[in-house]
């Protein structure tokens, strides 16, 4: 378990270099760890005994194999939300990137109308000059 906090903060300090994949082994490392620490060894034999009907407000196991997949699942769903986050603020972020790069482009177009205008006058002012 100590490896696996070793490559999540390994992942973490890449993040800025590998955003989206960073995330993905970052929440896959965090998931494979959780299943980890959710199994347990067995301390008697592996052979099946048979399970009391719940009484008590006891749960079965059924009940509980059900629950751990739910909040596999929610964690799964948890994951892919924050990564679909993540994409949609890398869009975001081009788009702005984007966006400053076609007013550079207009900037730029403007300013060569510009040149072109001066050019015509410094074109009409020697022609003046040269007639008189």
């Amino acid at each position: 378990l100590p490896l696996f906090f070793f490559f999540f903060i390994l992942f973490l300090y890449l993040d800025n270099f590998f955003f989206l994949s960073s995330s993905f082994f970052a929440s896959l490392a965090f998931k494979t760890a959780y299943k980890m620490s959710r199994k347990t060894t067995p301390t008697t034999s592996t052979t099946a005994t048979p399970v009391p009907s719940p009484s008590g407000g006891q749960r079965t196991i059924e009940a509980m194999l059900q629950r751990e997949k739910e909040t596999e699942k929610a964690l799964e769903l948890q994951t892919l939300m924050q990564m679909l986050q993540n994409i949609q603020g890398s869009i975001q972020n081009i788009q702005g990137k984007t966006d400053k790069i076609e007013n550079m482009e207009k900037n730029i177009e403007n300013i060569g109308k510009k040149i072109d205008n001066i050019d015509e006058k410094v074109a009409n002012i020697e022609k003046k000059n040269g007639r008189n």
